[in-house]
Order: C-alpha cells, then sequence, then structure tokens
C-alpha cells in the first residue's frame, strides 16, 4: 500500500519548492544538506515529544516504537526519489503522535515532520537505508522516547529545553554518527570500485576497469560520510527562539 499524502496546503508547497525551482547543487552540498536538516527535523520531534509528555504527563513511560514512513508530501519523478528527512515514523503506545498535541497548528506541524521528503537521486535513499539498518532508526526511536522519560515535573505548552538539547547531544549524535560509519564500512567493503594500480614508473595501469565499474557504491559511501560530517553543526532548531516557535503551536 502507498504512502498516503497529509492533508493541507503544505505537500504542494514542499513539491513546488522541490520539483519546480531549478537546484544547481553537487551530490556533497545535497548530502551535508539533506543530513543537516535531518538533524533539524529530529531536534524539532524532540521538541513536539517534550510539549506531549507535559501536556499528558500519563505518557511518561509510554512505549515509543518506530516504523517505516507512512505519509510523504509527494513522489519523485524522472528517476529521482523523495528521500524522507526522518529514519521513520514513531508512535507513542501505538498511537501516531501527531494525535496527541491539543491543537490543529502544532498536530499539521508534527505531521509534515514526518511526511517531509526531499527530492534527490536514488544513491540517497539507498545510503539512508544502509544507516537506518545499521542503527538509525533505534537511535530515533530512542531520541523520543528518552524525551517522554523527562523526571522534571511537566509545564503544560513547554518544553525542556535543556533536556532535548542535552538528548540530542548525548544520544542522536554519537547514535547517528555510528550508523552512518557502520554503514560507511559496509559500502566500502561491498564496493566493486577496482582500486587503482599502477607499474613502477607510475603509470596507471586499470584506468579502463575503473571506468567501467559499478560507482554506485562508493557514491552511496561518500554520501553517507558526508552525513556524519554534518553531525558538527549543531541546528538552530535547538535555539531558545525555534523552541518558543514549537510552543506557539499549542498556544494557538
Amino acid at each position: 500500500m502507498g504512502r498516503k499524502t497529509p492533508p493541507g496546503d503544505q505537500p504542494a508547497a514542499a513539491r513546488f519548492n522541490q520539483l519546480t525551482v531549478e537546484r544547481s547543487t553537487n551530490d556533497i552540498a545535497k548530502a551535508i544538506g539533506h543530513s543537516n536538516s535531518r538533524n533539524y527535523k529530529v531536534a524539532q520531534v524532540a521538541s513536539f515529544f517534550s510539549l506531549i509528555r507535559n501536556t499528558a504527563p500519563n505518557l511518561a513511560t509510554a512505549a515509543v516504537m518506530i516504523e517505516k514512513a507512512q505519509t510523504q508530501m509527494f513522489r519523485s519523478p524522472d528517476g529521482y526519489q523523495a528521500a524522507h528527512y526522518l529514519p521513520g515514523q514513531l508512535r507513542i503506545q501505538s498511537e501516531l503522535p501527531w494525535l496527541l498535541l491539543p491543537t490543529t497548528a502544532a498536530r499539521e506541524q508534527l505531521h509534515y515532520l514526518f511526511a517531509d521528503v526531499e527530492h534527490l537521486p536514488a544513491a540517497f535513499n539507498k545510503a539512508d537505508s544502509a544507516a537506518e539498518a545499521k542503527g538509525l532508526c533505534e537511535t530515533f526511536r530512542a531520541v523520543g522516547e528518552a524525551i517522554l522519560r523527562d523526571p522534571i515535573p511537566p509545564r503544560k505548552g513547554t518544553i525542556n529545553r535543556n533536556l532535548v538539547r542535552r538528548i540530542y547531544d548525548d544520544l542522536w549524535i554519537p547514535g547517528a554518527s555510528k550508523s552512518y560509519s557502520d554503514a560507511f564500512a559496509q559500502k566500502s567493503m561491498a564496493s566493486e570500485v577496482p582500486a587503482l594500480q599502477s607499474d613502477e614508473y607510475g603509470n596507471l595501469l586499470n584506468i579502463d576497469e575503473r571506468s567501467t565499474a559499478d560507482w554506485s557504491r562508493e557514491d552511496e559511501a561518500q554520501i553517507l560520510l558526508r552525513y556524519r560530517e554534518a553531525l558538527r553543526t549543531p541546528p538552530p532548531s535547538l535555539t531558545d527562539a525555534k523552541m518558543a516557535e514549537i510552543e506557539r503551536t499549542v498556544q494557538a
């Protein structure tokens, strides 16, 4: 069964931005940008989970589960793929998390975070899948669950900002870094691109063999390295200003 498109105007706007507007970035920039956007959205999800916990304290011991994405903003044509930013769909005790928020604005924004995708070459989706299989999904799930376990007494309508930042630094960064590294190692071992060979005078001996090799795994491995590199930069969604924006969605 295909993934559903979420309601509202946001999916059409996202599709226009990704498919209609000309983008002239190289694969390195795309990989860093995709990873930066993922990190931004992970921090946003953590903030929303803090709001959920402070709105419904009874969920403090709830189990958090992860599954494949259920919705997406659009589908990509022309040999590209719509790659989700987030590693999967989180549920809180089998419930979709946005349904636990008190306002339409908050519910729509969290729903869109899980549905959001980027129009990218297929190698990016393959790199994402490799990292997810090496622990990225479990790391994301653990972030959500750790936020719900907040030991501070709940304050309705507020985000525990220090906790969100700590969980991002202590769980997401090392967990995601390990996932990317392990996936990179796997891709590198399975690469079908032969190593350079040269004679005693430095003349390259296997240029033709390398030029006709399948470079797709090599491309995916390099994408994973860029994903890991992007973890060095804290996302703006960890700032007070961005968390205040999310808090205002439950006051609408």
